[in-house]
């Protein structure tokens, strides 16, 4: 199998920094607990021109399934409970650990991109020239939230702040600048 242009990583990196992406991404995951990690594979896929089935859309997450879990989701717990002071430390104190726990979180994080990069370069080729960017990661998208784990979510799933409105938000401007 060969490589897209451009790793999954860089392209998070690039993508995230966009006005109005971070924002987007952030409400998916703290709304409707959807994986900024995932949705940010959705969309290089999308870019990239690889494809894949439910089946296989299950096979690449199981890779990453365990590191998210155990790594990446604790570490954002204890970021987020270190982003208000506590009585008795210091701000200097618990912004010091805070940056430090980010640290940390974020190099989780590319550890994750990275593997699901080399599971999808391994499982299929890139196809750059297949066209219509949004509508592959719209359905990736699709067959990622089947395969999330997450509560099942029975309001907002119509409308302008619905899962899919606001991830198709994110691949137009996903699609209008980049690598």
């Amino acid at each position: 199998m060969s490589a897209a242009p451009v790793s999954l990583w860089a392209y998070a990196i690039e993508v995230y920094t966009r006005p109005g992406v971070k924002e987007r991404l952030l409400k998916l995951q703290d709304r409707y607990y959807l994986d900024v990690n995932i949705l940010l594979w959705c969309l290089w896929c999308g870019r990239y021109g690889f494809g894949f089935e439910a089946d296989e859309v299950e096979a690449i997450f199981e890779g990453v399934r365990d590191m998210s879990l155990h790594a990446v989701k604790p570490l954002r717990n204890v970021r987020r409970f270190l982003s208000s002071p506590r009585e008795g430390f210091t701000d200097a104190e618990f912004c010091a650990l805070r940056d430090e726990v980010l640290r940390l979180e974020i190099t989780a994080e590319e550890m994750v991109l990275r593997r699901l990069g080399q599971l999808t370069e391994a499982a299929a080729d890139p196809n750059p020239e297949l066209g219509d960017m949004q509508l592959r990661a719209e359905r990736l998208f699709t067959l990622a939230r089947e395969a999330m784990d997450r509560p099942t979510m029975i309001a907002d799933e119509e409308g302008p702040l619905s899962p899919a409105a606001l991830f198709a938000s994110v691949c137009r401007q996903a699609e209008d600048e980049g690598p």
